[in-house]
């Protein structure tokens, strides 16, 4: 993860990050092809980076 490399976030913090991110999920159902994997993970990985960042709830 760029931001605990950075120093923008500490080794507990990734584990924060991933339970914060995974309790604010949409329900997005079960995956029936890649895209919708694909797309689970890009709306993950722009809401760990607006967490960062410091935005969010």
């Amino acid at each position: 993860m760029a931001a605990f490399v950075a120093g923008r976030l500490s080794f507990r913090g990734i584990v924060d990050l991933v339970a914060r991110t995974l309790d604010d999920a949409p329900d997005l159902g079960a995956p029936t092809c890649v895209e919708d994997v694909l797309a689970a993970e890009k709306w993950a990985r722009e809401h760990a980076r607006v967490v960062i960042a410091g935005g969010g709830h």
